[in-house]
Order: C-alpha cells, then structure tokens, then sequence
C-alpha cells in the first residue's frame, strides 16, 4: 500500500469520477485508474463502484478515505515532532535543476554561513513530479516555473520573480557571435533535452516551444552540468532560464553564450508551491524569509 494510492482514492471520491480527478491532478486516468485497483486488489475488497456516469464510494471505501486523511494529517504531525526534537526545522524540497544550481545553491550557503536552524532536503525532479510531490505531502515546498494560471487541486501557488528562457550556445555554434536570434534559427540547431522535455506535454518549456516548431534532439542527459559541458565543447545547444547565468563559471569564461530569443515571447514566471493539506508553517516560514533576502540581494531577474 502507498501514500499516493491512498491519495487518488480519496480524490476520486471527492470528484466522484476517476477521469476528472486524474485531470485536476494532472495524471494520466490509466495511471490513476490501476493505482486504484491495484489498492483494492491488495486489499481485497471493493473501494469504488464503476458507472457510465461516474464512480461512487463503497462503505468500506468511504471509511479507507477517512482513514487515509488521518494518516496525511498525522505526517505532519511527525515532520513537526521531528523539528522540534532535533533543534532543527527539517525542511523537504521539490524544484527544477536550474533553481537547485542557483537560488536554492545560495541559500544553502546563508543557512551554513549564519548557522540558522534549518535543515533542508532537496529533491531536483520535473515540474510534474515536483506537483505530485507537494499534493501528497512528500515535500514541504515545490519551487515550479509558471506562464498560465495556476490551478491545481489542494495546492497555492505565490510568484516570486520572472525571466525568459535563453539559448545556451558553445564556441563551435555557429550563432555563437550574435547577441540574439531568432527562433527558427534556434530551433536549426541540435538541442540536448533534460529528461523528457518535448516529450511531455505538461513540460512548460515544451509548451512553449511547441507553438513555434520542435527541435532536433540530438540527446538526451539527466543533469544540466553535463549540459553545460557538451555545449561548450560541441554544436549542441539547449534553452535555458535567463537568470541561470549567475555564477555560471562556463558563462563568466566565455565558454557559453546566453542568447536572447528577439521574435517571440519566451517569459516564465517563478513561484512556490504550498499544499493547503500538509504544512509545516515554521518551517516553511523560515525557508521563505531566506528565499526572498536571497532574491532581493543577487540579481535574479525582476523580482515581485
């Protein structure tokens, strides 16, 4: 049995259809679908009644639902007994690669620095795993890229400060000289993909860049320092967010180019995630105040 089994049950009865639920969640229904059944079947018992029109909870699947919102209250009741047991706030987080190399690097170093009393665990995932992590209460805090309203079930979101996605270029580009591009001329170049980006439509860079075309994809890494290293070294390129450039000792020797994109919108906006199920308010409150000192004191874009 696992948290997150527990977790659609309870969302498929609240919306009273496993196709809806799976939506607001932003989860494949097949995947929510054999969750499910995979719980009944461990369990041995029927959860759910399936109709044309929907589904609808059996007694016993109505009391497991109950059940289970007890066990994700008691969760944070433990990270909050662990807190106070240890003299430390522990403090989970979910975010994007780029933001672990950057903001969260720097606020790693102010809580070292000024020995504040927090320890936090950080998770680089894609924006989908970092929602999923959040609404289940596996992290604290996800930190996601945004450029749509934000409406996801259980979860608030706060802005925090905007940029735009930039062509990271190496010296055997081509484009490497230009201060900008155009975006056909970004999209002639072989690009190396973190993961699964142009391959999942929840991926927000792949929504953006697939209103203009899709790149070839020459690779495919899982984390960006690689990415950075065969950009420098080859004609490969990749989008990256504008103020990843900070720090960046391939951008400060020249190795790398940032290059804006002059003929369509490549804005994105960075937020916090908080689930309105699982908070630790402490916590969460001291993490957020070292998140904006580090915001307003290095030049991370425009910040709200």
């Amino acid at each position: 049995m696992k948290l997150e089994q527990l977790y659609y049950l309870t969302e498929a009865i609240k919306f009273g259809s496993i196709s809806i639920a799976a939506r607001e969640n932003y989860i494949s229904q097949s995947t929510f679908s054999s969750a499910i059944t995979r719980l009944e079947k461990e369990l041995n018992t029927s959860l759910l009644k399936r109709t044309h029109k929907g589904i609808q909870a059996t007694k016993t699947g109505l009391m497991i639902a109950e059940k289970s919102k007890q066990i994700f209250s008691l969760m944070d009741e433990i990270h909050l007994c662990a807190n106070e047991s240890s003299n430390k706030f522990l403090l989970n987080i979910s975010a994007m690669p780029s933001l672990v190399d950057t903001v969260l690097a720097d606020i790693i170093f102010d809580i070292e620095e000024n020995h504040i009393p927090l320890q936090v665990n950080i998770a680089t995932s894609e924006q989908s795993t970092i929602i999923q992590d959040v609404q289940l209460g596996h992290s604290d805090l996800g930190i996601v890229f945004n450029n749509t309203p934000f409406q996801y079930p259980n979860l608030t979101y706060y802005e925090l400060f905007m940029d735009s996605y930039y062509l990271f270029v190496g010296e055997k580009s081509p484009f490497y000289h230009y201060d900008s591009i155009t975006i056909a001329e970004a999209l002639s170049c072989p690009h190396i993909a973190y993961k699964t980006e142009y391959e999942k439509e929840d991926d927000i860079l792949t929504r953006m860049i697939s209103q203009h075309g899709k790149p070839e994809i020459a690779l495919r890494v899982d984390n960006t320092e690689s990415m950075r290293r065969l950009i420098s070294k080859s004609p490969y390129v990749a989008f990256f967010p504008h103020f990843t450039i900070y720090h960046d000792a391939y951008i400060e020797s020249e190795r790398i180019h940032a290059l804006p994109i002059h003929d369509v919108d490549l804005t994105i906006y960075i937020g916090y995630i908080e689930s309105n199920s699982f908070k630790d308010l402490q916590g969460n409150h001291l993490f957020l105040q070292l998140l904006k000192k580090v915001l307003q004191e290095n030049d991370y874009s425009h910040h709200t």
